[in-house]
């Protein structure tokens, strides 16, 4: 068969990425939470030991010179949730960018913007030590049967 041209043809212009989202100076943090669940996202940031309410000096440290660093409260939404997802899976193992991607409760252009977001903040509480830790591999152990002893 024939292809017809230009009507199941690929654009030929490039996709472009969205342009990072500006924040206000006086703009709230975006709660990216059911209702519900905002006293317990307080309550997981605070049981980290950091403000809920803005990020720590490491954090923003670690954000400097990045797109983060011009949307901190994006960081900070995304921190917090990513707290939260921890404290409440810690016992299950690992969290990981994908599950908590779809924990994200925004919609639109916002949700986009944060699920870009998401996986440089994951990296940097990993490497901060307040989210996947001590959460290695399973842990096994071998028990030697009774009739093999231990060399002297």
């Amino acid at each position: 068969g024939r292809r017809r041209p230009g009507r199941c043809e690929m654009a030929e212009d490039r996709i472009v990425g969205l342009p990072p989202a500006t924040e206000p100076a006086d703009a709230p943090v975006p709660q990216l939470v059911p209702t519900r669940d905002v006293a317990a996202l307080q309550d997981s940031a605070l049981d980290a030991r950091l403000p809920w309410w803005e990020l720590s000096p490491s954090e923003r440290a670690l954000y400097l010179g990045t797109p983060l660093a011009d949307a901190p409260r994006r960081a900070l939404a995304l921190r917090n949730l990513l707290l939260l997802l921890w404290s409440r899976g810690r016992a299950s193992g690992r969290l990981s960018v994908p599950w908590a991607t779809r924990h994200i409760c925004a919609s639109g252009l916002s949700r986009v913007w944060c699920a870009a977001s998401l996986p440089p903040v994951f990296h940097a509480l990993r490497r901060l030590g307040w989210i996947n830790y001590d959460a290695g591999a399973k842990f096994s152990l071998t028990v030697p049967l009774a009739g093999h002893r231990r060399p002297a």
